[in-house]
């Protein structure tokens, strides 16, 4: 098996995941804020997400004095068909286990406090957001963050060892 992250050294130095570790603590204060702007609720986590990864990108370019492409991330372009369909396969298999487990004597409460918990029975509006940021850009901002801006600079800066 080769290794494609060799085959494209940044050159970023190793110390540089700090800056993303950086990022993702002031991200992390968003929901703080948030807490005192009641309207933002259904999309606050969304912005925390994106926020972060927008922060931590931009801590690394301004260090590395460079433009950061998906190949410096470790990250390939593009997404397949399959890899579409394994993406709706787990939210569906996810879901279908949560309704399982929901009709299991005393899961039913359970699951009707989470929903409520999460504000999910506010509507779709409400809803959707939430929905589209825990499925969605959770994963894209946790692959940014964790494997492009956290473990590539720790990779460069070994490669060369």
């Amino acid at each position: 098996m080769r290794n494609r992250l060799a085959q494209h050294p940044t050159g970023w130095q190793a110390w540089y995941f700090v800056l993303a570790l950086a990022a993702f603590l002031v991200g992390s204060q968003i929901m703080v804020v948030g807490q005192f702007v009641p309207a933002l609720a259904p999309v606050i986590v969304p912005i925390q997400f994106v926020l972060t990864a927008l922060l931590a990108l931009l801590l690394v370019r301004l260090v590395s004095r460079r433009r950061i492409t998906v190949a410096d991330l470790g990250l390939k372009p593009g997404l397949r068909l399959w890899e579409l369909g394994v993406i709706v396969a787990v939210f569906v298999l996810t879901h279908l286990i949560f309704r399982l487990l929901a009709r299991l004597p005393g899961g039913q409460s359970d699951a009707n406090r989470m929903f409520t918990d999460f504000g999910l029975h506010q509507g779709l509006g409400y809803a959707l957001p939430i929905v589209v940021s825990t499925v969605i850009l959770a994963p894209v901002c946790e692959e940014l963050l964790f494997r492009g801006l956290l473990l590539r600079p720790v990779h460069d800066g070994l490669l060369p060892r």
